[in-house]
């Protein structure tokens, strides 16, 4: 009893150190068995077995062991403080060496320089723990510093069981009841709400009326207009009264921005240049760019702009991925027509939900709005149709199918 007062009334200075080294022994358990289920992330990158990849895992913890004792000489000779900092650096070079280079032998060989810094940790933790503490408080702290290790092992599984609570494609989802809110589908089909109905509507809708607020006359062009936002886009600017012009790639796509009512549907693809085809469709210019793709489109656009445009940006498909400049525009006619871009992102604007099914819903229910959907069967489609969006396969919201309804 007597031992586990005197941990109460221990030194300040002898407190920041027992919990500096606990905490730093934690954390080193928990980024070792955070960095396992990570090397599924550089797997392909290195086209290589997991077998293979694991020998980064092996190597790390031969380094480890076998050179932990003569480690621990080394601190008795020199001191734990210059091997610590040793490791430390020894530790974080390795693994941004590692991120940099992108070898498979030069991964193998860091993790080696990472377990020879990872030596340093134990001998100096229980130096440092020995020679600022009294011996009579020595068992209980190192049982302290073994407490933290095993904690920092069992945070680790937790936090991965929350990341793919949040990150990853799946075929169920467990989740509490108050997590989840019961769909009111008013009539419509349930995948409505991952498209028309949904957040790309709703996307739509803020972008035309609470970002761009569309005034009477706009000419409004929207550009990725046969997509799940675009498409509800041009329909809205329509159905408001509006001049509509969209750009779309292929021919298909045209057609039907023509069959939900665009006055100029611009096939971008079958054009060699895309301002000439703008001004044909807008020759009193644009008061209004729904912005989904950018680069050249953007560029585009630009020089058609009507003093005081609005631009709501939505996205920009086409640098998502981009390897290579795509043609991104001169923002002077940004300033000369004293336009207004404004980004936004549509979590911020939930509020409008409900406004937006009420004036959404009978819309489609009575045909006066349209909608595509591209539906893919199987988890196993999910990447190939993530790629074909952005490579504008898709035709609609893309959608995958996980199992039969």
């Amino acid at each position: 009893m007597t031992q586990f007062i005197s941990v109460r009334t221990m030194p300040s200075a002898e407190s920041r150190l027992i919990a500096g080294v606990c905490a730093a022994h934690l954390m080193s358990h928990y980024y070792l068995l955070m960095l396992a289920p990570l090397l599924a992330f550089v797997r392909a990158d290195f086209n290589v077995s997991y077998t293979e990849l694991a020998l980064a895992l092996t190597v790390f913890n031969v380094v480890s062991g076998v050179l932990q004792t003569p480690v621990g000489f080394l601190v008795d000779r020199i001191g734990a403080r210059v091997v610590l900092i040793v490791g430390l650096a020894l530790s974080s070079a390795a693994f941004a060496i590692a991120g940099v280079f992108n070898s498979y032998w030069v991964f193998i060989a860091m993790y080696g320089v990472a377990g020879l810094g990872n030596t340093a940790y134990h001998p100096a933790d229980y130096s440092l723990l020995s020679h600022h503490s009294p011996p009579e408080r020595l068992s209980h702290i190192f049982a302290f510093h073994t407490f933290a290790g095993m904690l920092g092992s069992a945070i680790a599984p937790v936090t991965l069981l929350a990341m793919q609570s949040f990150f990853g494609w799946r075929e169920a989802f467990n989740a509490p009841a108050a997590a989840v809110q019961k769909l009111d589908t008013h009539g419509l089909p349930p995948q409505a709400f991952l498209g028309f109905a949904g957040m790309p509507g709703l996307t739509a809708y803020v972008g035309l009326l609470r970002i761009a607020e569309l005034k009477a006359g706009d000419v409004v062009f929207v550009s990725g207009a046969a997509g799940a936002v675009g498409s509800v886009a041009c329909q809205i600017a329509k159905l408001k009264g509006h001049t509509v012009i969209g750009s779309a790639g292929g021919s298909q796509k045209a057609g039907f921005l023509r069959e939900i009512g665009v006055d100029h549907a611009i096939d971008y693809k079958a054009e060699r240049d895309l301002t000439a085809a703008l001004m044909r469709a807008a020759p009193e210019g644009i008061d209004v760019y729904f912005e989904n793709v950018g680069g050249a489109v953007f560029a585009a656009v630009l020089r058609l702009l009507n003093t005081f445009a609005r631009i709501p940006l939505c996205g920009t498909i086409s640098d998502y991925n981009a390897t290579q400049n795509t043609g991104g525009p001169n923002l002077r006619p940004l300033l000369v027509n004293r336009a207004t871009i404004r980004g936004f992102i549509i979590s911020d604007h939930t509020d409008r939900l409900p406004a937006f099914l009420k004036a959404m819903v009978p819309l489609v229910r009575n045909g006066r709005v349209k909608y595509r959907e591209d539906v893919v069967d199987g988890l196993d489609a999910a990447p190939a149709a993530l790629i074909g969006l952005f490579e504008g396969k898709n035709f609609g919201k893309m959608m995958v199918r996980v199992a039969p309804e």
